[in-house]
């Protein structure tokens, strides 16, 4: 009890104070740390689905290309000699 005595109540607020102030420094950091790692997740989301639509009209285009590219050259009468 005596070591309490010589402890001011402003020093031991201030001293809390801090200590909560460094506390929640630390847990913003943690959370911008936190969303941006989840943003950059979000990012290779957004490019794969871009990649899939690319992927997606290619494959719709080439099955019409092909049948028109096959009535043409049915048309023409052009044969195959291999």
């Amino acid at each position: 009890m005596g070591m309490l005595k010589n402890f001011t109540i402003r020093a031991v607020m201030l001293t809390i104070l801090g200590l909560f102030c460094l506390l929640w420094s630390g847990v913003g950091l943690f959370s911008i740390h936190s969303l941006g790692a989840l943003s950059e997740g979000n990012d290779v989301d957004r490019h794969l689905v871009k990649q899939m639509t690319v992927l997606k009209r290619q494959r719709s285009i080439f099955p019409r290309h092909h049948s028109s590219f096959t009535r043409n050259r049915q048309q023409s009468g052009w044969q195959n000699t291999d």
